[in-house]
C-alpha cells in the first residue's frame, strides 16, 4: 500500500489512501473542522480594511457572495477566475501551471458560494469577489492546520 510519485522536483513516497469527496456547509462567524484533511476554516465578519496578509487568509466582498458559502475539495471541470485575472481558468490547470504536486490537489479545500468559486485555499481567490470601493462588508477567511 506505498505509492513512488516523481512531482516536478520532487520524490514522493506515500500511502495510497485516497481522500473521499467531502463537502461541509460554512456559517459565517463559526468555524469548520474538516475530517478528511485535519485542517480548520475560520469565517468571520470584520470591520478592518487593513487585514493581516497571509497565504491561508483572504477577505472578500461580503455582499457579492450568492446564497450559501460551502467548502470541498475540486470537482471535475471545475473553473474559476483567478485574482488578477479577466477570464476563466480550469482548477486542473492552475495546479499545473501553479506546480501544485498532484497529492495536494485532492486535499485542496475549495471554498464556493452557490454559483461559483471563492478560493481554492491558500493559493489563490477568485478576482470577482475582491475588495473594492464599493464594499460595505468584508468577510475573513483563514485556514488552519492542526
Amino acid at each position: 500500500n506505498v505509492a513512488i510519485e516523481i512531482a516536478y522536483d520532487e520524490i514522493i513516497i506515500k500511502s495510497k489512501a485516497e481522500v473521499k469527496d467531502f463537502e461541509y456547509n460554512i456559517t459565517v462567524g463559526e468555524s469548520v473542522f474538516i475530517a478528511e484533511i485535519n485542517i480548520e476554516l475560520l469565517c468571520f465578519e470584520t470591520k478592518k480594511t487593513d487585514i493581516e496578509k497571509k497565504i491561508n487568509k483572504i477577505a472578500i466582498d461580503y455582499d457579492k457572495i450568492v446564497g450559501n458559502l460551502k467548502v470541498r475539495n475540486r470537482r471535475k471541470g471545475d473553473v474559476f477566475t483567478p485574482l488578477g485575472m479577466k477570464g476563466t481558468k480550469k482548477i486542473k490547470d492552475f495546479f499545473i501551471d501553479e506546480k501544485i504536486p498532484r497529492e495536494h490537489r485532492e486535499v485542496t479545500p475549495v471554498i464556493t458560494d452557490e454559483k461559483e468559486i471563492i478560493w481554492v485555499a491558500p493559493f489563490r481567490m477568485s478576482d470577482k469577489y475582491k475588495i473594492d470601493e464599493t464594499t460595505k462588508r468584508i468577510i475573513v477567511m483563514e485556514i488552519k492546520e492542526d
